[in-house]
């Protein structure tokens, strides 16, 4: 007999426990656990279980990496649930931005701003810039060609 089913029915499984009785001074107070927010750890399996990227693509996406030749179920979730928290990251972080500046959309200039300080973000630095005007690119392409010419020539005066 379990320890559970001796608790019910008494050590000589008679029906002597504390089932059914008037006394519920020893029976122990179950609380309901308060629900985590959706940025906290995964609480529940059924959460853990439903995502938001579909695991089927990442698993397409995973397999065409050319050095990949299987991929395992458990390494799919794992590489999708973590792309979901770094979205929910950089979503919350742009959100922010919006709400400094006062407004109710997220624009480019809060994901590129997002993406320009948070540090998991560095390797979308280039693929993400932070807007420019037409003037401020130029500038930097001047900048950039007269680099690559003092590279050149190190000894050439600079204008």
């Amino acid at each position: 007999m379990s320890a559970n089913e001796q608790h019910i029915y008494g050590a000589d499984g008679e029906g002597s426990g504390s089932e059914g009785s008037e006394d519920t001074e020893d029976a122990p107070e179950f609380e309901a656990t308060p629900r985590r927010t959706p940025t906290a750890a995964v609480s529940t399996l059924k959460e853990a279980t439903t995502g938001v990227l579909p695991v089927g693509r990442v698993k397409r996406i995973m397999k065409q990496e050319q050095t990949v030749k299987a991929v395992a179920g458990d390494a799919t979730f794992l590489i999708a649930k973590a792309t979901e928290m770094f979205l929910e990251g950089l979503a919350s972080r742009s959100a922010a931005q919006l709400s400094k500046a006062g407004r109710v959309s997220v624009t480019y200039s809060d994901v590129a701003s997002s993406v320009a300080e948070w540090k998991p973000c560095n390797f979308l630095r280039d693929i993400v810039p932070k807007r420019m005007s037409p003037k401020e690119l130029l500038l930097l392409q001047q900048d950039g060609a007269s680099a690559k010419r003092r590279k050149k020539n190190p000894l050439a005066p600079t204008t």
